[in-house]
């Protein structure tokens, strides 16, 4: 006989090997976080804002390689904004885009979860919520969104970083990383690559902003991007829509290119602790809005 579950029945509450695989590798895969008709619902959204956004007017692609949004006014004033970011392969010599809008675009962000309905119930459920308790965040909110296109054939890599870095709070390190894959995704096109157990070693540099908010750059200037990691240490995260990475925002984690004929979309979330300060120098907290769970 079919069973009816209700809403609270059907949260997942994390398996005491859930918790404890998060305390000692840095991250969980939480299958069946969703059913398909959720990340559909997403993505058709994502066609709709896609719809209503003209690239010739935001000529700003976004590369993760050369951190030129360091600079960038669009990029650092779109924490409380729904923004595009273009991929820096896709405009021609003339500026004209080389294939279709959808197959063009890096990522979208970062308010996605403040201010788009969808995307915002998504971002804000009871599971994002009850998950977060469990892993020991006190005062959880969401405090950055992004949908990432990866599109197919020259999808951007992002080189080993540790997220941190980026979204600095203290007297601890708060920041977690909610991964969730639009499109299955795979070592062909571009999923995630982590080091476990990295997250125990401490960050080495803050992406930081001037004192007039109008750039961002590392500090110290010439450390490394992570600690010292070897190459075979990094696996690879294949996994399907419908479930989601969770991990800690120590831990070392990369993508390469996306080299083949598949987009690998998904949606990225941030969540700190509030108990904690989110620091000023973040780039985030020119206009951060965060939802709390």
């Amino acid at each position: 006989a079919n069973t009816k579950f209700t809403e609270t029945e059907k949260m997942p509450t994390l398996s005491a090997e859930q918790i404890q695989h998060f305390q000692d590798k840095g991250y969980i895969i939480i299958e069946d976080w969703c059913d398909a008709s959720e990340i559909i619902e997403l993505q058709n959204q994502m066609r709709k804002l896609v719809e209503d956004y003209d690239p010739s007017t935001t000529r700003n692609a976004f590369s993760a390689v050369t951190n030129q949004q360091g600079k960038d006014e669009y990029f650092l004033s779109s924490g409380d904004k729904i923004r595009f970011f273009v991929e820096d392969e896709a405009f021609d010599a003339d500026n004209k885009l080389k294939q279709e809008k959808w197959d063009s675009i890096n990522k979208c962000g970062h308010a996605l979860h403040k201010l788009d309905p969808v995307f915002s119930k998504f971002c804000t459920s009871r599971k994002l919520q009850e998950s977060a308790h469990e892993l020991g965040w006190q005062q959880p909110a969401v405090i950055q969104s992004m949908y990432i296109f990866k599109p197919p054939n020259f999808g951007g890599a992002v080189l080993p970083h540790q997220d941190s870095s980026f979204l600095y709070t203290q007297p601890q390190l708060s920041c977690l990383g909610y991964w969730f894959p639009i499109e299955a995704a795979n070592k062909e096109n571009g999923c995630l690559w982590v080091i476990p157990g990295s997250h125990k070693k401490p960050i080495t540099r803050r992406f930081m902003l001037n004192e007039d908010n109008t750039k961002c750059s590392f500090d110290p200037p010439d450390a490394p991007a992570v600690p010292e990691f070897d190459e075979t240490e990094f696996i690879p995260v294949e996994i399907k829509p419908g479930s989601a990475l969770v991990f800690s925002g120590s831990l070392i984690h990369r993508s390469f290119k996306n080299t083949s004929g598949k987009s690998r979309n998904a949606l990225s979330l941030h969540v700190v602790d509030k108990q904690y300060e989110f620091a000023k120098e973040n780039w985030l907290s020119v206009g951060n809005v965060t939802a709390d769970l």
